[in-house]
């Protein structure tokens, strides 16, 4: 049932259970569909080669896959500050990728890791950008 669902709708694949987004057929069925869907494959197949590679078309798409680089981290977050919520943990620890993501789009400090959203000058500096950003400290 979920491997129609997502050969209908590769999306679908953000309703399915968590052994299915780490089901690699199912998540390259998903991304064949379509590519943002790798944003709801379990985090080691959003490092697998071949399944980034399926996407790799698909610059939208890369920004969900398991990053490499702080410079492609950067590079994703200038361009869609929400992107960090899917850039992994490492980057969402990040002061310098987590400032970049709040200054394209406050909205984003709602994903940076709970101490980057304690730290005081981290906040001020996202309230600097929206003062509804406030909402997301910790």
């Amino acid at each position: 049932v979920v491997l129609a669902a997502v050969r209908q709708n590769g999306r679908a694949l953000q309703h399915a259970a968590q052994d299915l987004r780490a089901n690699k057929e199912v998540v390259l069925d998903a991304l064949r569909q379509n590519s943002r869907a790798l944003c709801f494959a379990a985090p080691e197949l959003q490092a697998d080669t071949e399944v980034v590679g399926v996407v790799r078309q698909n610059d939208c798409a890369l920004k969900h896959a398991a990053l490499v680089t702080k410079a492609e981290a950067l590079g994703v977050v200038r361009a869609d500050g929400n992107s960090l919520r899917c850039v992994g943990s490492r980057f969402q620890a990040d002061r310098e990728v987590v400032l970049e993501a709040v200054r394209q789009n406050f909205m984003a400090f709602q994903y940076a890791a709970p101490g980057l959203r304690a730290d005081k000058k981290l906040v001020l500096e996202a309230v600097r950008e929206n003062v509804m950003a406030f909402q997301y400290a910790a």
